[in-house]
């Protein structure tokens, strides 16, 4: 050690995390935003309330919002993650995917944009793989010598809206049988992609594709003819013109069969709401955190206003098979409130996160060194009672820096050989932290 004052108080060394019987440091420095959570840390009713929303949400498949509240450090983005590890470990079905969970890390500042990120998280090619497959699976059975039940009827009439409307029989190219082929049906993308390298072109599909997807999105108004043949040019174009046709699609810019039109975020979600649950997806659910970013984006007043009465209106056209769960700060929640009381009351259940109390915090810390502890040593836990008690109240009961703290000190106590961290070692918590930050950037450990 050097005698300068401001120097850390350690060297670097590599933490031995073994000499604790433990498998690695379980506290994640970045605090609680870490996903796949697989324990609940937070109070057992607020875990029920949890539960129960996720099975009601489940076995009504109708509409449901949740507005998890609590200030900064409070485990808002914890209590998402959990929400999100739990629906996407739930098997609904064997075969079939049927519950989609999108987590965003703040909303965009319009509908549009949200609607925009949320598709993007589902994936470009996911949606145009589902598109191909929809439209090639009623090509199918237009050529089926004896087609049955209700895809079969759908089928029908999409090929006697082709016929009528251009005129044109189906069989004018050989190719299309080929696209029929069960080959072809299991991998769309992939027999396209052979189509365009053999020179041929999808044009003659596109008037097809298109009553394929008007019949599939059925929206009662005359936008779905023109959404649907924007999703069908999406999903039958070369590579580089889909992506082009993707974003345009994202920014509202829908083309029609006449000319170029703008679509707001409601429209364009509901298209792709349908397309989803036409393809076997029971719920979607979204998850949106720090909520109250919307606050300083906005700066309140009008702006923010028909936010929420363009996301209210989204939410009202889609009540089956849709949730929403939004995380806030207290303060922003009641702005929305006092803006928009409409808006607020399209969720029903609130979830308020506390600071944790002392009884809440020796559980956690229980409980995150019982998943990493080695199977072979289930030693005593390291922290010592006056250790959590001095550690609470530096925390002041915020969960994000009681967790920091907790991986702070525990990575001393790997480096040093500890066998346990008391009150002492908690008091020397500036220095601590100073050598921790020291070793991180000098070593490019990463304080692992």
């Amino acid at each position: 050690m050097t005698s300068n004052n401001s120097a850390p108080v350690l060297r670097l060394k590599i933490p031995n995390y073994d000499s604790l019987g433990l498998k690695g440091n379980p506290f994640p420095i970045a605090g609680l935003s870490t996903s796949n959570t697989p324990y609940p840390l937070i109070e057992k009713a607020m875990d029920e309330e949890i539960h129960n929303f996720i099975s009601d949400t489940l076995q009504s498949k109708q509409y449901c919002g949740m507005a998890v509240l609590g200030e900064f450090g409070a485990g808002k983005t914890y209590a998402l993650r959990y929400i999100e590890t739990l629906l996407r470990t739930i098997d609904t079905s064997p075969d079939v995917e049927e519950v989609l969970t999108i987590y965003l890390e703040r909303p965009s500042s319009t509908v549009l944009g949200l609607v925009s990120d949320v598709c993007n998280r589902i994936g470009r090619s996911r949606v145009r793989n589902l598109l191909l497959e929809m439209i090639l699976s009623d090509l199918a059975m237009v050529f089926d010598k004896e087609p049955v039940g209700e895809a079969a009827v759908r089928a029908k009439k999409v090929q006697e809206e082709f016929i009528n409307k251009n005129k044109q029989t189906l069989f004018d190219k050989d190719w299309i049988q080929t696209l029929c082929s069960p080959e072809a049906v299991m991998n769309p993308a992939g027999a396209f992609d052979n189509l365009y390298a053999g020179g041929g072109k999808a044009t003659f599909l596109q008037n097809f594709a298109t009553e394929s997807l008007n019949m599939i999105i059925a929206a009662q108004d005359k936008r779905a003819y023109d959404l649907a043949y924007h999703l069908a040019q999406f999903a039958l174009a070369e590579p580089l013109d889909g992506i082009s046709l993707w974003h345009s699609f994202l920014d509202g810019k829908i083309v029609s069969t006449k000319s170029s039109k703008s679509s707001s975020g409601q429209e364009v979600w509901s298209a792709v709401k349908r397309i989803l649950t036409h393809a076997g997806y029971k719920m979607i659910y979204w998850l949106i955190d720090e909520f109250e970013e919307l606050e300083y984006e906005l700066q309140r007043g009008p702006a923010i206003r028909s936010f929420l009465a363009d996301l209210r209106d989204l939410i009202d056209s889609n009540l089956e098979g849709f949730a929403l769960v939004l995380a806030s700060k207290y303060h922003p929640w009641d702005i929305c409130r006092k803006l928009h009381p409409a808006f607020s009351h399209r969720f029903s259940r609130t979830i308020n996160l506390p600071p944790n109390d002392r009884e809440d915090l020796q559980r956690m810390i229980e409980m995150r060194l019982e998943a990493a502890h080695l199977q072979s040593d289930k030693r005593s836990l390291p922290f010592t009672k006056k250790a959590i008690d001095a550690i609470h109240k530096l925390s002041g009961g915020n969960p994000r820096v009681a967790v920091e703290t907790c991986h702070i000190l525990l990575w001393h106590a790997a480096v040093e050989s500890m066998k346990e961290i008391n009150e002492h070692t908690v008091a020397n918590w500036k220095n601590i932290n100073r050598a921790y930050f020291y070793s991180k950037q000098g070593s490019g450990l990463n304080g692992k």
